[in-house]
């Protein structure tokens, strides 16, 4: 399809899917979007789901005509954008990955992207250094490492980091990756609920639990996630001093203070005003008045890196605090007055 003479549209249809992101009825199938601009440089804008990876090469040299592409711009880490990133790396070895979800690390040609899952439920940098300014100590596990983002920003507020994954790909890609941004950290290969159970305590555990059921479809239902959390609650909290938890987005604010009434804080952490994930912070005594932060980031990706120190306030630093509060809960976490404090 030719969008303009220099700009050819390369996606692809998939009339088999019933679902978009796991829950809206798509009767006639969804379409993959991918672009190619032709200019003195030609760019390929996002991949398309793992399924048609041939199918998208194939329309993607139709248009080259004998040419190669000098880049893959990735907007987005889901699936459905980025599952062929490796398949194109193979295809087209000479062209450089841009991702604006994580610049500096694009910017490390020496970082190995997985093209898989991991991928969609990884963090930006902007999130991933929020994080970072939330928790600190001596000794920290991420427990459910993936690709390992959030361990990597989060490892330079800790002297000792263990990283954990059960994938062994996914390890030896963090391992490798790790070593390439001069990191420190000791991986691995492991379950980690049994991980868990026999580690000694640390200052803080942080945990991002695979956000899909077992048949592959998103869920914000935490029972059905990977690790259940509700299962390892107590043994979590017996391990650490601090933990934090990342969650969907879509996951009820009121809901998680019932489930995890030791949660001192509550972040809700937005990208060009679209909520990206749910934070908690809990410690090992239950809370009464418990603080939710609203953070919106804005701007490229250069203003959406927090300075180094406290992290930025209102207007500073591309981060824009919209809405802080204390909740107080007279009736214990009343579902009505946490939705109607939301901002």
């Amino acid at each position: 399809m030719t969008i303009t003479n220099d700009i050819k549209y390369v996606g692809v249809n998939d009339k088999k899917v019933d679902l978009f992101e796991g829950q809206y009825v798509v009767p006639n199938g969804m379409s993959y979007n991918s672009y190619i601009i032709l200019d003195e440089k030609i760019a390929v804008l996002d991949s398309v789901d793992k399924n048609f990876g041939p199918e998208w090469i194939s329309n993607i040299k139709s248009q080259l005509k004998g040419k190669s592409p000098n880049y893959l711009v990735v907007h987005h880490m889901e699936m459905d954008h980025s599952a062929n990133i490796k398949l194109f790396t193979e295809t087209f070895p000479k062209a450089k990955i841009v991702a604006s979800k994580l610049p500096s690390w694009a910017e490390n040609m020496s970082i190995v992207f997985p093209a898989k899952i991991s991928l969609e439920q990884c963090s930006s940098e902007a999130t991933a250094l929020y994080k970072a300014s939330l928790v600190s100590g001596e000794s920290l596990v991420d427990l459910t490492g993936g690709f390992g983002v959030d361990c990597s920003f989060l490892s330079k507020n800790f002297t000792s980091v263990d990283y954990l994954e059960q994938n062994e790909e996914l390890c030896q890609i963090a391992e490798h990756n790790f070593k390439a941004l001069g990191l420190n950290i000791k991986v691995n290969n492991a379950e980690s609920v049994e991980f868990l159970k026999k580690m000694p305590a640390v200052d803080c555990i942080y945990i991002d639990p695979a956000r899909r059921d077992v048949k592959g479809k998103k869920t914000a239902d935490l029972s059905l996630c990977s690790p259940n959390l509700l299962e390892i609650r107590d043994t979590l909290l017996e391990k650490c001093n601090t933990l934090l938890i990342k969650l969907s987005p879509m996951f009820d604010i009121s809901s998680a203070l019932e489930v995890f009434p030791e949660c001192k804080q509550v972040h809700v952490v937005s990208v060009k005003n679209e909520c990206k994930e749910l934070l908690l912070i809990l410690g090992r005594e239950e809370k009464e008045n418990i603080p939710i932060r609203t953070v919106n980031f804005h701007g490229d990706a250069a203003q959406e890196r927090p300075r180094s120190g406290p992290f930025p306030g209102p207007g500073q630093g591309g981060a824009e605090v919209r809405f802080e509060h204390a909740l107080q809960f007279p009736d214990r976490y009343s579902k009505t007055q946490v939705n109607r404090r939301r901002p």
